[in-house]
């Protein structure tokens, strides 16, 4: 996961790696999502259709007419109360890439507003694993976007949960972990980044995953910055550094002898800058 971030583009990131988990998922058949698989999974072959030239156009980066095309996939013209009848599978599948394609548009209060709606809400439960860890995943960075992180960082542990021990997912689980840290960390919220820093670094030892575990100690140690206290956070980062030497791991020893340098950047009483960019690996 090598991303460039700054504070102009982390939105077109977090827009573009939703759209990867939602253009990657088929929750409504096991084939490609075209209209001739869509039809045999129930669907009828005028929404099939529909929501295939929908999809065309999300993939083409035409967020503004897919949203319009997906409404149409779920209620065509002269048959108002068509959705009625519609496989709920399909209904929420829209839903979620209608609500991501507001988030690619800016428009982060209607995503949340359509994810909160009635005709949602009531039927999470409907949700595949993967559609609901997509629905998570997506709501958390709509919220990150809004700058409520409490909010954003719940929905992240629960992506995390269904990634980790449903979807059993490593990557999935390791964005949910990254995106949640890096909202967070954005909004210098130094406590609960620090409360999601120790429980990375828990969920990453029980893993053996040397990714999450790093990315809990970085953020940990930014989190102690962000605190006032520079000593520990610098022990801290100093020890992860020489286990690597000790390790005789020239590119980890290396990575965090640049987060060391990074992290004494600052000027003295000043937070962390750009957490997003310091966690990455």
């Amino acid at each position: 996961m090598n991303y460039i971030y700054c504070p102009r583009n982390m939105v077109l990131v977090a827009a573009l790696l939703v759209m990867a988990v939602l253009l990657g998922s088929r929750p409504l058949a096991a084939g490609e999502g075209d209209a001739a698989t869509l039809a045999d999974s129930g669907v009828p072959a005028w929404a099939a259709e529909r929501f295939q030239l929908a999809s065309e156009l999300a993939r083409q980066g035409k967020s503004g007419e897919a949203l319009k095309a997906y409404d149409l996939a779920l209620t065509p013209s002269g048959e108002a109360n068509a959705r009625r009848g519609l496989p709920w599978t399909l209904v929420l599948e829209v839903t979620l890439r209608q609500a991501f394609c507001l988030m690619d548009l800016g428009r982060f209060a209607e995503a949340r507003a359509l994810l909160n709606s009635p005709k949602f809400r009531p039927h999470l439960g409907k949700l595949t694993p993967l559609q609901l860890f997509t629905y998570y995943y997506c709501f958390g960075n709509i919220l990150g976007n809004l700058g409520e992180v409490y909010e954003a960082a719940e929905k992240f542990r629960r992506a995390v949960t269904i990634a980790g021990t449903v979807l059993q997912d490593p990557q999935k689980e390791y964005d949910s972990w990254f995106w949640a840290h890096s909202w967070v960390g954005k909004h210098h919220q130094w406590s609960l980044l620090e409360e999601l820093a120790v429980a990375a670094i828990k969920s990453g030892t029980a893993a053996q995953s040397e990714a999450l575990m790093d990315l809990g100690e970085k953020s940990r140690c930014l989190a102690l910055m962000g605190k006032g206290k520079p000593g520990p956070a610098i022990d801290a980062a100093s020890r992860v550094r020489r286990y690597y030497q000790s390790m005789q791991n020239p590119e980890k020893t290396a990575e965090w002898t640049t987060f060391l340098l990074n992290l004494n950047s600052p000027r003295a009483g000043e937070p962390p800058a750009n957490v997003p960019a310091m966690i990455a690996p």
